[in-house]
């Protein structure tokens, strides 16, 4: 691209890149459930075990998601869809993706 050159991309990936984005704003216009209780979560790694425990047994109040937060979570899975076209564009091997 910084050479003035059309990239060379396969009609599968695009394809294949624009059904995982279809995918991730049908399933955030569709809401679950969220479970309100005490869980541990990635977001939980660093903090010191006294604060998770207290947590977990004085709650925090209310748990309760912001709507705007459901939006950034929908950017995120449609930036990480692009990132996972760029890599497997540029010649790597994905193995593996989120469930």
């Amino acid at each position: 691209m910084s050479n003035d050159e059309a990239l060379d991309m396969d009609d599968s990936l695009i394809d294949e890149v624009g059904e995982s984005i279809k995918k991730a704003i049908k399933d955030w216009a569709t809401p679950t459930a969220r479970n309100a209780r005490f869980t541990l979560r990635m977001s939980n790694i660093g903090k010191p075990a006294r604060q998770l425990w207290f947590e977990n047994n004085y709650g925090k109040g209310d748990r309760d998601v912001p709507p705007h937060t459901f939006i950034k979570f929908l950017y995120g899975h449609v930036v990480e869809e692009l990132m996972l076209m760029l890599v497997k564009m540029a010649g790597h091997k994905v193995t593996d993706e989120q469930k």
